[in-house]
């Protein structure tokens, strides 16, 4: 079933779809013998990078083959190497921290020529293959069992359970994933195709950042070097970009000299990570429509994980960052707080506990406010213009302004 909805051109899903024919044809591509039996697509609305299909499937002698599978075709903004990061992520979480309800990776294309695949060998494309899927990047999964966690569920008497289990889960794959050592998102480190045979055994390499118009020059491998990297990109944009070319003259001097004189000696980052501190494996999206809860006699259980495509290694602080900062408003403050309790009582560092005091977390929050409004992302989407675009640019450029004052005292 198709889900009628409205795709903004300036959406990254805009034109970026499959029939139920071509859907079909992939089906019988990773699954031999193999039918499909029907398809919901979710709405626009619930998914910004991508479009996603929920698929039901029925296998002919081929009992331990999911029937249930995600098939998620990437936006336009994106290439190759969000695929690439998402199956890295789900197959190491597989390998390190196999108690994790996460999805498991069934196939992949990163071109259509080739079906990377964790069921069988290698699948060589065909000219059916290639009118099916177009230019289209896409990844198979399997689909977690589940309902989206609600924020009735984080205010209501099940919440301390709630928040029990995801801290769980997270203190898991905070210390279980292996620390490789730099700063950004994932790899599979080889050309060679995955097969049934050999993807329990691949190996990874962090190398650049997805969320990043200009890639770093060589590895990142300081909290320094990030968030030097993130304003140094948002600068570039707005020097760059046309639609903030009214914030140019206001802000990019001031920028410029903060980001050379200040912000090495900032103590969020200077004394709060410390030369002992390195990175960690982080969701970067660990938002309540991201996991998954199914109710049970004896209360509601955490069954699934989902969307690890921007996860990756990054320095300590930033899941509560981009959490509190960039998806403002998801967590409920009281739900909040206990979940923070809960991972500092497992070990994982969190705000407010040595050595990130108050005020430096404080500063830090600041940071990253600074950095998101200095060429606002939600303001390049074209659906603004006139006076209306203006107040909007005004307001950011107030924010800039105040941030940079209060950071540079």
């Amino acid at each position: 079933m198709e889900t009628s909805s409205y795709t903004p051109p300036n959406h990254p899903i805009h034109n970026v779809k499959l029939s139920v024919d071509q859907i079909a044809t992939l089906v019988r591509r990773v699954f031999p013998n193999s039918e499909l039996v029907s398809y919901e697509q979710l709405s626009s609305g619930q998914s910004f990078n991508n479009r996603i299909y929920f698929l039901t499937l029925k296998h002919y002698g081929q009992d331990s083959l999911p029937t249930e599978t995600v098939l998620k075709v990437i936006g336009r903004f994106f290439d190759v190497r969000k695929i690439q990061n998402e199956v890295s992520n789900l197959l190491l979480l597989k390998r390190h921290c196999p108690e994790i309800p996460a999805p498991e990776i069934v196939a992949w294309s990163k071109d259509t020529k080739i079906i990377d695949s964790t069921l069988t060998q290698p699948i060589n494309s065909n000219e059916t293959m290639t009118r099916a899927s177009g230019s289209h990047k896409w990844v198979m999964m399997t689909k977690r069992p589940g309902r989206k966690l609600l924020k009735e569920d984080l205010l209501g008497p099940n919440s301390h359970a709630i928040a029990t289990q995801l801290a769980d889960t997270i203190a898991s794959w905070r210390q279980k994933m292996p620390d490789i050592g730099s700063i950004g998102n994932f790899r599979i480190n080889s050309d060679e195709c995955t097969t049934r045979d050999n993807y329990t055994t691949l190996h990874f390499r962090v190398e650049g950042l997805l969320f990043s118009e200009a890639q770093p020059v060589g590895p990142v491998k300081t909290p320094f070097d990030y968030y030097n990297h993130l304003l140094a990109n948002q600068i570039n944009k707005l020097n760059t970009n046309g639609i903030y070319i009214y914030l140019r003259p206001k802000i990019v001097t001031a920028l410029e000299e903060f980001r050379q004189k200040k912000l090495p000696y900032l103590p969020f980052l200077a004394e709060a990570h410390g030369p002992t501190i390195k990175s960690c494996f982080t969701h970067q999206d660990l938002s309540p429509r991201n996991i998954l809860i199914t109710d049970t006699p004896t209360g509601p259980k955490i069954t699934g994980i989902v969307d690890f495509e921007f996860a990756g290694m990054f320095p300590v602080y930033e899941e509560y960052l981009n959490s509190m900062v960039r998806s403002d408003g998801d967590w409920p403050e009281p739900f909040w707080n206990r979940l923070l309790q809960e991972l500092a009582g497992r070990g994982v560092k969190t705000p407010g506990v040595d050595p990130m005091t108050l005020e430096m977390w404080k500063q830090g929050c600041e940071l990253v406010t600074l950095i998101e409004n200095v060429a606002p992302w939600w303001l390049d989407a074209g659906h603004l213009e006139g006076e209306e675009l203006r107040n909007k640019l005004d307001e950011a450029c107030a924010t800039v302004e105040n941030l940079l004052t209060t950071l540079a005292a």
